[in-house]
């Protein structure tokens, strides 16, 4: 087995860094949509690094801590929570595609000078 990260230990601390997501998250629709927030080619490039660097490790982690949290009850509770979790994710990447389309359709798009 990998050893796991020495800052994210428990399954409660993905839930809490999971918040340092949501910051960033906002984030980055604050620098799209506010005028007069901090406008940055290195900023947004960083922010949208992080998310994405933190958004793959969180997901690898998440399937660790599902494993584990039913390893005593078997390989097929394992792979089980496995499928699970698999349908939860693309779920959500349907999900993301379907709003960001209506997204799209409903707010205007600015082309800047």
């Amino acid at each position: 087995m990998v050893a796991r990260s020495w800052f994210v230990k428990t399954p409660r601390l993905v839930l809490l860094c999971s918040i340092y997501r949501l910051v960033l998250f906002a984030t980055f629709f604050a620098y799209i949509f506010i005028p007069g927030f901090v406008q940055s080619d290195l900023l947004i490039n960083v922010i949208v690094g992080a998310f994405s660097l933190v958004n793959g490790y969180f997901s690898v982690l998440i399937y660790e801590y599902a494993s584990d949290a039913v390893a005593t009850q078997g390989r097929a509770a394992q792979a089980y929570a496995t499928t699970l979790l698999n349908i939860v994710f693309q779920g959500s990447a349907f999900l993301a595609v379907c709003c960001s389309t209506v997204f799209l359709l409903i707010v205007p798009v600015r082309v800047h000078d």
